[in-house]
């Protein structure tokens, strides 16, 4: 019987062609496989981006806050950075497990009471278990070729393009610093509390393997202490906002089924 040609290398020790079998492997076999989304269902998803707190320290009344607009642009932003796995359900529909820290900050200066004096600076580690689901899927994805001419990438642009919206629920585990005006004034300095986290994302996709997004989202915490202290006027809990780049790689994988047909 012909001994197939793999096998052939092997026995008649041919180097050159061996390198040359398995580099052309490695660059057709992905290739191949990054068609269809079935094998690329785990990704590794990083972040970094700002954050905006809403708390009982700075901020404007609601008769003269346009509707939050004035808070936003008078807030401190700070940093949060983070990193996550996402698993592909269905097209539409993916599960996410994401582990952030936030560094929030609000001060008085920055809103309506500045005689008052109060700033904190909240150091928060959220895990969070979210659920998304896609608004528009790409089309570029399963694509034998992403672009086939500079006219065809201007032309199909939004075919790249992903949109989803997601929540689910998170801890917040936190402690705040606070300046000499607060201390004499904290409730607590350190604390914990369930969050409700809610947002929208769009990613435009590089590769079968990767992806570039923007997130932006709202956090509602079960809590009125995120800056240590609750004012005798607070009508609701504390909310945190953030804005921030994500970094999607899809790892490459084969499905159970197809794992167990082939043996």
């Amino acid at each position: 019987m012909r001994r197939p040609y793999c096998v052939d290398i092997f026995v008649n020790k041919k180097p050159v062609s061996l390198v040359m079998t398995i580099l052309l492997l490695l660059l057709v076999l992905p290739g191949a496989m990054g068609q269809n989304w079935k094998y690329r269902r785990i990704e590794i998803v990083p972040a970094l981006g700002s954050t905006f707190f809403f708390s009982d320290i700075g901020g404007y009344p609601p008769s003269n806050n346009l509707y939050g607009l004035r808070d936003l642009l008078s807030g401190e932003s700070n940093i949060y950075f983070g990193a996550g796995v996402r698993y592909r359900f269905t097209k539409k529909i993916n599960g996410r497990i994401s582990f952030s820290r936030y560094t929030l900050k609000a001060n008085d200066l920055n809103g309506y009471n500045p005689g008052r004096a109060f700033a904190c600076t909240t150091t928060l580690f959220e895990p969070a278990l979210l659920g998304e689901y896609y608004i528009f899927r790409n089309k570029s994805e399963n694509a034998p070729k992403f672009h086939n001419t500079k006219k065809d990438r201007y032309r199909k642009i939004f075919r790249i393009f992903d949109v989803y919206v997601y929540s689910g629920i998170a801890a917040a585990v936190y402690t705040v610093e606070a300046n000499d005006e607060l201390a004499s004034n904290l409730d607590i300095s350190k604390g914990k509390t369930l969050v409700i986290p809610a947002g929208l994302g769009t990613m435009g996709v590089l590769s079968p393997a990767l992806s570039l997004g923007v997130e932006m989202s709202m956090r509602y915490g079960f809590s009125d202490t995120l800056d240590g202290f609750t004012s005798d006027f607070s009508t609701s809990d504390d909310i945190y906002y953030s804005l921030g780049f994500t970094l999607t790689y899809k790892l490459w994988h084969v499905p159970v089924k197809h794992y167990k047909r082939s043996h």
